[in-house]
């Protein structure tokens, strides 16, 4: 290598550590707001007591659901029954 090509690659390596610098600089400011960001325990528990109850809600809403369901299907299987009947 030449002394040209020394003082390029230098040049190129320079230029890389203050982009990755200032990148780096960037992740840290993310991380500090991510930081602020973050949930304490007391909120945890609280977000996690709000969807066990929501979870409790569905159950219920899905078993009427079911429920409902049950009895159209079992409408519909006495009405296809009295069709095949009168046939």
């Amino acid at each position: 290598m030449n002394s040209s090509e020394v003082k390029d690659e230098l040049t190129t390596l320079l230029s890389n550590w203050k982009s990755n610098l200032s990148l780096l600089k960037e992740l840290q400011h993310k991380a500090e707001d991510l930081e602020l960001l973050t949930i304490t325990p007391d909120e945890s528990y609280l977000r996690y007591k709000e969807l066990q109850k929501e979870n409790n809600v569905l159950n219920l809403l899905l078993k009427q659901y079911e429920s409902t369901l049950d009895v159209i299907m079992k409408k519909f299987r006495a009405q296809t029954v009295m069709l095949y009947l009168v046939e």
